[in-house]
């Protein structure tokens, strides 16, 4: 499968206008950090794109009602549970959070729009879909917003140096 934006317009638009999942970034007191967000090309025209729109609309809620943290680790899953960062989502919840702690997490990406593929297949694309302006913001809630623990995977980090020579976020923080 290409990497690439992902099809579904209503899929993109809700990136748009909320750009993480889980509690409001600002608002919690950890913070997940991955590359991108990224689903199967087919979600959209499955029933199951109703469990993915329900997620995004409130991610806390969708977790304590579902006893999950993300739809993708639903029994009704429809698709491959190999691809499309169900992985990433299995290894999270191998850390036995329960929805108790719902509250407390937002995951947010490098990428501001929902992808499809394999973003280590195309990192030359992954680099030219980065915005500036949801670098900047992530960088201000990293470094400048409320105390949290920030939790990054190895890749990640590797990539965040690079954004940082490119575009000039993401370092650190100016003497206050």
């Amino acid at each position: 499968m290409k990497y690439g934006i992902h099809p579904s317009k209503e899929l993109v638009h809700l990136f748009s206008e909320k750009p993480y999942q889980g509690v409001n970034p600002a608002d919690s007191k950890i913070l997940i950090i991955g590359n991108d967000a990224n689903y199967s090309p087919e979600i959209s025209n499955h029933r199951f794109f109703e469990k993915v729109l329900e997620y995004h609309e409130d991610g806390v809620l969708f977790w304590k009602n579902s006893g999950r943290h993300h739809p993708f680790l639903l029994d009704e899953y429809p698709f491959d549970r190999r691809k499309g960062g169900v992985k990433y989502h299995r290894n999270f919840s191998k850390l036995g959070f329960g929805h108790e702690f719902a509250s407390h997490f937002s995951f947010v990406e490098l990428l501001n729009i929902p992808t499809t593929g394999n973003t280590g297949s195309d990192l030359t694309l992954f680099y030219k879909l980065l915005d500036k302006r949801h670098l900047n913001w992530l960088e201000d809630l990293i470094l400048r917003g409320n105390k949290k623990f920030i939790v990054v995977n190895q890749t990640l980090a590797s990539l965040i140096g690079k954004i940082n020579k490119k575009f000039d976020v993401l370092g650190t923080c100016p003497a206050s």
